[in-house]
């Protein structure tokens, strides 16, 4: 006989044929049917783990979105306020000169008042104001006013509006030109 015998019913359901002193172990043959299925059940289970993991990143991204465009409503809103309090106090200052012209005029001599909005940065003097006020590049302002004046004047008015108003850009001045105006 050969080595592999043939195995009656009871030995077959058992799972081992015995051939003298070895034992074969016999598997219930998986059909490919089954083993497609198990395949696809895997695919179908990493594809599941994919989408769950998409919808997490989806959905932190959506809460990222919904947090930036909360931010800028804010500054929309923020710069909204900010153009409308530049609008009044624009209007403001077309119907109210407080004292100040506003001058085309060349070769004016005066004192000069820079503003960044409604505070006084920057308080001058000169000879030909309309000539010195592009000279200062290096302040940040968005209007300015001029006061017409003779050369003693502006000496005088020049101390008094710093004192006054005690400007960001001329704070350095401000011990010098204020014993000018105590005079």
């Amino acid at each position: 006989m050969s080595q592999l015998q043939l195995h009656d019913n009871a030995s077959f359901n058992s799972g081992f044929v015995s051939s003298g002193s070895i034992l074969f172990g016999v598997c219930d043959p998986v059909s490919e049917d089954e083993m497609r299925l198990r395949e696809m059940e895997e695919s179908l289970r990493k594809q599941r783990l994919r989408t769950a993991l998409a919808h997490k990143l989806l959905e932190s991204h959506n809460e990222e979105l919904a947090s930036m465009r909360a931010a800028i409503d804010v500054q929309k809103l923020l710069i909204k306020k900010k153009d409308e309090q530049a609008q009044m106090w624009d209007e403001h200052h077309k119907k109210n000169r407080n004292g100040f012209i506003e001058s085309k005029e060349v070769g004016l001599s005066g004192v000069y008042i820079l503003a960044f909005r409604e505070r006084i940065v920057y308080v001058g003097q000169s000879q030909n104001v309309h000539a010195r006020i592009p000279q200062h590049k290096n302040k940040q302002f968005t209007h300015f006013r001029i006061l017409p004046c003779g050369k003693r004047r502006r000496l005088y008015w020049e101390a008094v509006l710093i004192k006054r108003y005690n400007p960001d850009y001329n704070r350095k001045k401000n011990s010098r030109l204020a014993t000018m105006a105590a005079r």
